[in-house]
């Protein structure tokens, strides 16, 4: 009977053994570019697209010890009400440790936790820690998982010295505050960080924008109004950013990122992004003249490069609400970014700036005015639109010099002062259909032919009009060139 469950344990022991090994042949050893390491098993279906194979493989490896289960299980004890503890087990063992205490009362690190140089893997989920210490004799660690605890602010030295983490979870701790370059640096290769559900109200560009592959950054669930710069960051245009998905969902973003704050001032180096993927699908955007540069910056790529995750719409202003602003970049719609301006602005107008245009306007169609505005902020390259207001004189105006565009169609205005003419400049373009001359001064003759629109006048001519013929001649001959 004891040869008999000899036999059977035996037959069990080898079949564990050929399932594991038939098990293990379906991963692949991966040897990340940032990190000397060969413990990293990468599924065999990655190597099926062999452009996607590393990404694939920085999403999906697998510790070869867990594949194996050779590794060492570690406990906790507690010698102190106030929720001090120390580890348990063999310090001598050279088989890759793993430390798991969830849901308890542990304040801060076990006291003899680096006398466990070979723990791979700390899952301390659920319980009451509120500092970390600069943790360097955890070098060999792979997996820090320290979420619902209560961790406010994390140092740029704090994980500094883990060349080997892989994957670090902060999600649920009240976190604040992320220093610079505190998750993303030189000696760090971090592929999977979350920061979800947490009270930040600004990330820094140096913590999610590395050259390295990643899988995913998730800052979702937090306050964050703007992303920042206060590290100092720049992209190198002679370095490869490999990306991963950025995200940052459930935010307060309203401002689109500033690239020229992060150094991005060309098309060629915004492109160094393009392997990223940045989730704000939720963000209420205001769609105005401060968003315009960074569209227009990536307006190229984007009509070239289409992805689901770019897709963000207006919130503001509401007539654009639900707009998808990629859709207004790639049909050229950026004209309608524009910041409404209050200070100085006539009343009964709207006064604006349109950046695409490089050009600021005062806005008074269907206004009940009877004269033009006194003022307007003095500002170059000028728009002001007059339709279908009660102006029944064209008055001189200081701020017409600055004007290239003036629209007084369907005013019915039956009078023009000699001294418009003498502040207004050949390139404005004139729009005064619908008016009431009985006359045409001879002041119009400033105005370039092509593109003043002058509308139809009855006149009673005589040799005063003689200007009229010499300004059609040069009307015809250059549209005929």
């Amino acid at each position: 009977m004891d040869t008999q469950c000899f036999n059977i344990t035996l037959l069990l022991i080898l079949h564990c053994l050929c399932a594991t090994a038939t098990y293990m042949s379906s991963f692949k050893v991966l040897s990340p570019n940032s990190v000397n390491r060969t413990d990293l098993l990468c599924p065999s279906y990655c190597f099926e697209d062999l452009r996607n194979v590393h990404h694939c493989c920085v999403c999906t490896a697998i510790p070869e010890w867990h594949l194996s289960s050779n590794y060492l299980l570690l406990s906790l004890e507690y010698f102190k009400c106030d929720g001090s503890a120390k580890v348990i087990g063999d310090v001598d063992n050279s088989l890759p440790a793993i430390l798991k205490h969830r849901d308890g009362y542990l304040q801060r690190y076990p006291s003899n936790l680096c006398d466990f140089t070979n723990i791979r893997e700390i899952d301390l989920k659920g319980n009451k820690i509120s500092t970390i210490c600069i943790i360097s004799c955890l070098s060999k660690s792979d997996t820090l998982d320290l979420s619902y605890n209560k961790i406010y602010q994390i140092y740029n030295d704090t994980f500094s010295l883990l060349t080997q983490l892989r994957i670090l979870i902060l999600t649920h701790n009240g976190l604040t505050k992320l220093d610079p370059f505190s998750v993303v640096g030189t000696s760090l290769s971090i592929t999977l960080l979350d920061c979800s559900w947490n009270n930040m109200t600004e990330l820094d560009a140096s913590n999610f924008i590395l050259e390295n592959d990643f899988c995913e950054y998730k800052f979702n669930s937090n306050k964050i109004t703007k992303i920042v710069n206060k590290g100092g960051f720049t992209l190198n245009p002679d370095k490869i950013y490999k990306g991963g998905l950025v995200e940052l969902t459930g935010n307060l973003f309203y401002k689109s990122i500033d690239f020229e704050e992060l150094g991005i001032k060309d098309i060629k180096t915004l492109g160094k992004l393009m392997s990223f993927g940045f989730l704000l699908s939720d963000a209420k955007f205001d769609c105005d003249c401060h968003m315009e540069p960074y569209l227009e910056l990536a307006e190229l790529i984007m009509n070239k490069i289409w992805r689901d995750y770019f897709n963000m719409s207006c919130w503001n202003p509401l007539e654009y609400r639900g707009l998808s602003i990629p859709y207004l970049v790639m049909h050229k719609k950026l004209d309608l970014f524009i910041c409404n301006i209050t200070e100085k602005c006539p009343r009964y107008c709207r006064y604006y700036h349109q950046q695409h245009k490089r050009t600021t306007g005062v806005n008074c169609t269907d206004a009940n005015l009877e004269a033009l505005p006194d003022y307007v902020p003095e500002v170059s390259n000028l728009t002001v639109l007059l339709k279908n207001t009660k102006i029944k004189t064209f008055e001189s105006r200081n701020y017409l010099g600055n004007t290239t565009f003036i629209d007084m169609s369907n005013t019915g205005f039956s009078e023009v002062e000699n001294d418009v003419f003498m502040q207004i400049h050949n390139g404005v373009n004139f729009l005064m259909e619908g008016h009431n001359l009985n006359d045409m001064p001879r002041g119009f003759q400033v105005l370039n032919p092509c593109i003043a629109q002058l509308g139809r006048t009855v006149i009673k001519c005589n040799c005063n009009h003689l200007w009229i013929k010499v300004l059609l001649h040069v009307k015809i001959k250059i549209s005929n060139l």
